[in-house]
């Protein structure tokens, strides 16, 4: 019986984490990411999911990327602004792999600076400017995240999503982003 009460305690214990950190699954492996209601206090106002998020990433891309799950989360006030992609790829390699793609595209791109890692709390990331965000994205595991950010709290909001991102390693150094 006791041990039945600690692992209980333990499935209680780890899901009020997973909602103190704002991330949420639904309990499958294979299952999206849910997003936070909200980022650094500011109000998730738009949500794409499944088929209506692949196809808003496929057309962004103007073309079919290969992924499986996804979702574009918009957050935001009168004053700043947050756009968050989530895919889900095939496979930890086919993650690695649209990344590469993606950045390679992007460095001959004149839509965007020509991207740049950055170390942020141990995790490598990869930092451009364009279509009037200033962007960070990256992979864990078989997922890829994309953060287009409009605010003056451009750290804390991406140290928040870190920190809702399976495999985090901790809060990052503020003097570590870009200006």
């Amino acid at each position: 019986m006791a041990a039945v009460v600690a692992a209980v305690a333990a499935v209680v214990a780890g899901g009020w984490w997973l909602q103190r950190a704002g991330w949420l699954t639904t309990g499958r492996a294979d299952s999206a990411t849910v997003p936070p209601a909200q980022l650094e206090g500011l109000p998730l106002v738009r949500l794409q999911r499944g088929e209506e998020a692949l196809q808003a990433i496929n057309r962004l891309h103007r073309t079919a990327i290969e992924i499986v799950d996804g979702y574009v989360a918009a957050y935001g006030n009168a004053h700043e602004q947050v756009i968050v992609w989530w895919a889900r790829a095939a496979s930890e390699a086919k993650a690695r792999e649209l990344v590469d793609v993606m950045t390679e595209k992007m460095a001959a791109s004149p839509l965007f600076s020509r991207p740049q890692p950055v170390t942020v709390g141990g995790r490598r990331l990869h930092f451009t400017v364009g279509a009037g965000m200033r962007n960070y994205y990256w992979v864990s595991g078989q997922d890829v995240y994309w953060a287009g950010v409009v605010s003056s709290r451009e750290a804390s909001i991406v140290e928040a999503l870190l920190r809702g991102v399976p495999d985090d390693p901790g809060p990052p150094s503020a003097d570590r982003f870009p200006r």
